[in-house]
């Protein structure tokens, strides 16, 4: 039986868009304004068995702008057109493109993972769970070991073979685990390619690059004009929110703004997902940075900068794609007591970005690239907390 987590859905406040509520035991969707579209996303833990022992809460955004929290559904109205759907916990979880029409409501389910998973999955409803609970392979393990026991010593123990046969019972239990969470997570590694969305193009506007958002799975890439390559750019982001030393996901300054690239001092479109974007033949520099603290997290003065970015060269070949992979840490402690007994609170962020750009070849060249954003502390009023 599929359930929802213990924390209920429910919405920050003033979000980007509407958000509608959509509770589980009311089957008819929420009206739409006129001339607006919906997004449903009904996002859930796993089954019945993990759910007690709590799951970590989810954000649900709609194009960089965080929108609620919690399990079970809600509806964001957003104008008709592409709309990018993100679900993170303190990682990116899944990312997702879809289009809306006038009056049309898109529904979404976002399973948890389970298990060995590492990230859930973001589908067409029902959404399938990924990886698996760890009580079928107990018990599958525990029966084995169980009847090894119980036969072992029947056959005569260790003169006869007996604890031969026990050995070989339990190693046949173990073998058979791996072999099916093996073949679990070659499914689910197909299923997530299945229900990925294709490539998004965002055309080039306001100054900036176009590229090609390929989403949390990549579904294929797309093929490059004569005389140009591709530059894949795969980001992984892990964000930790502390509020007066507790870590701290219903809150919006859960949710991070997304990175600065910059391609030949170009700015492009990006976010915390994988990108694709065209280039032509030669070398290019490519400068990634961490988002303004003003975005990291809350309003702040704008004169503290971005950190340090950092930058590395890469060479296109025709045809070929180049991958760059960024992995960033961010940081927000709120709410830290003040040096030497002063009154008021201090707000502390910190971020560091690590890169590798590899060789179109599959070859062991590769070059990377670090950079770290400062501790930069202000004085801030902690938050108000919300209620869960």
């Amino acid at each position: 039986m599929k359930v929802t987590g213990a924390d209920p859905a429910q919405a920050y406040p003033d979000p980007a868009f509407p958000v509608l509520a959509w509770p589980e035991h009311l089957p008819p969707p929420p009206p739409l304004p006129a001339g607006q579209g919906g997004i449903a996303v009904r996002s859930r833990s796993g089954s019945a068995w993990v759910a007690p022992y709590g799951t970590p809460v989810r954000n649900i955004g709609v194009d960089d702008q965080v929108l609620w929290h919690g399990w079970g559904r809600m509806v964001a109205v957003v104008p008709p057109g592409d709309h990018v759907v993100e679900v993170r916990g303190d990682r990116v979880e899944a990312v997702r493109t879809v289009a809306v029409a006038p009056g049309e409501l898109v529904e979404l389910e976002y399973a948890a993972p389970r298990g060995y998973a590492r990230t859930g999955v973001l589908a067409e409803p029902p959404a399938r769970d990924m990886g698996a609970g760890l009580r079928p392979t107990l018990l599958w393990t525990a029966a084995f070991v169980a009847l090894a026991a119980m036969v072992g010593p029947r056959l005569g123990g260790p003169t006869h073979g007996g604890w031969w046969l026990t050995a070989g019972l339990i190693a046949l239990a173990v073998a058979t685990a791996v072999l099916v969470r093996s073949g679990r997570r070659r499914r689910d590694a197909h299923y997530r390619r299945e229900t990925a969305s294709s490539p998004h193009h965002v055309e080039a506007r306001h100054a900036l690059g176009d590229g090609y958002l390929l989403g949390g799975t990549v579904r294929e890439l797309p093929q490059p004009a004569a005389g140009q390559g591709g530059l894949l750019v795969i980001t992984d982001l892990r964000h930790d929110l502390w509020l007066a030393g507790r870590r701290e996901a219903r809150h919006p300054r859960a949710w991070i703004a997304p990175p600065r690239l910059l391609v030949d001092e170009v700015p492009r479109a990006i976010s915390w997902s994988t990108w694709w974007y065209p280039l032509d033949v030669g070398r290019h520099a490519v400068t990634v940075c961490l988002p303004d603290p003003a975005e990291l997290g809350g309003a702040t003065p704008s004169h503290l900068g971005v950190g340090e970015p950092v930058s590395v060269h890469v060479d296109i070949a025709e045809g070929a794609t180049l991958t760059v992979m960024v992995s960033a840490r961010t940081r927000i402690d709120v709410g830290l007591p003040r040096p030497h007994g002063e009154p008021g609170a201090d707000t502390r962020r910190t971020g560091q970005l690590r890169g590798t750009a590899s060789a179109p070849e599959r070859s062991l060249q590769s070059s990377e690239f670090t950079g770290l954003l400062a501790v930069r502390t202000e004085p801030v009023a902690p938050p108000a907390s919300h209620p869960h």
